[in-house]
C-alpha cells in the first residue's frame, strides 16, 4: 500500500512553533496534558504556554506513526519527565478503568476497585514491544519496596492491541506473553486489551503510543503520579517516596459507595 502523504502544519503554525519553541514533539507534548503544568520539556524555552491548540490541531498529531516515531528517535521514549511530587487530589484525573482477561484467564479490573481498592497502584501500560520492555524498569523497584500486596500496595499491567480483530487471536498473543512474563505472579496482573486502545488514548491523552507508561493510582482510581520511558534512578527514587506517602495517607481510602467490578 501507498504511503499516506505527509501534511505540515499550515504556514501560520510553523510561525507561531517559532515563537513558541516548538515543533512537533513540542505541539505533543503541549497537547498532552492540557490544564497540568507542562512537562519540563516542553518549557525549555521558558515560555509560558497556555493550551492554545484546537481540538482538530490535536488530532493532526495523532494522524499515522511518523510523528511518533520521530519523537521517540529523539527522546529515546522519555517524553516527559516523571513528576517531582503527588499530584494534589483536586487536581488527579480518574483512570479509566479497564476490565478484561488476564494471562491466567481470570477477568481483572484495572484499577482495583472497592472494596478490593489498595492505597496505592502501580499501573504500567504500553502499546507496542518497545513501551512494554520499558515497564519493568518501574515494577521490578515497586516489587522490591513494597513486597507485600493487598490492603496497601498492587502492580497491574496493562498491554494493549490496537485492533479488536486480532483478539481472535488472544491465545496466540497470551503464549508469546507467557514467554516474556514467566512467573504466573506476572501473568495474574498482566491485562491483554483488544481495541480499547483508542478510548484509552483519548481518556489520558497519551502523547505517543511507542513509549511505556507508569502511574500511581490512588484508593479512589485517582492518578496521582506520572511517568514514561525507561526509568532512571531519581525518577523511581521519586516514585517509590510518593508510593509512601500513599500508603501512609489516611484521608487515602476508598470512597464510601463507590462500587466493585
Amino acid at each position: 500500500l501507498a504511503a499516506a502523504p505527509i501534511r505540515m502544519p499550515p504556514a501560520a503554525h510553523r510561525e507561531r512553533d517559532a515563537a513558541l519553541g516548538t515543533g512537533i514533539a513540542g505541539f505533543a507534548a503541549v497537547a498532552a496534558f492540557p490544564g497540568r503544568p507542562l512537562p519540563r520539556r516542553a518549557l525549555a524555552s521558558g515560555a509560558e504556554r497556555p493550551d492554545l491548540f484546537s481540538f482538530r490541531e490535536r488530532q493532526f498529531l495523532k494522524r499515522g506513526h511518523f510523528y511518533e516515531a520521530v519523537e521517540i528517535n529523539k527522546t529515546m521514549g522519555k517524553i516527559y519527565e516523571a513528576d517531582e511530587a503527588l499530584i494534589p487530589p483536586h487536581e488527579s484525573e480518574a483512570f479509566p478503568a479497564i476490565t478484561d482477561l488476564n494471562l491466567l484467564g481470570e477477568t481483572v479490573r484495572v484499577p482495583l476497585d472497592a472494596p478490593h481498592a489498595p492505597r496505592c497502584t502501580l499501573v504500567t501500560y504500553s502499546f507496542r514491544d518497545f513501551g512494554f520492555e520499558m515497564l519493568d524498569g518501574w515494577m521490578v523497584p515497586f516489587d522490591a519496596e513494597f513486597p507485600s500486596a493487598g490492603e496497601a500496595t498492587a502492580v497491574q499491567q496493562i498491554s494493549f492491541c490496537e485492533y479488536a480483530f486480532l483478539g481472535f487471536f488472544r491465545s496466540t498473543f497470551v503464549s508469546n506473553l507467557r514467554k516474556a512474563v514467566p512467573s504466573e505472579h506476572a501473568q495474574r496482573r498482566l491485562v491483554l486489551n483488544f481495541g480499547g486502545a483508542h478510548a484509552f488514548c483519548e481518556a489520558l491523552r497519551v502523547p505517543n503510543r511507542l513509549t511505556g507508561y507508569a502511574a500511581l493510582v490512588d484508593a479512589r482510581g485517582r492518578i496521582r503520579w506520572r511517568a514514561c520511558g525507561s526509568a532512571t534512578d531519581a525518577e523511581v527514587g521519586r516514585m517509590l517516596s510518593c508510593a509512601a506517602r500513599l500508603v501512609e495517607d489516611p484521608g487515602n481510602a476508598p470512597e464510601v459507595g463507590r462500587g466493585g467490578a
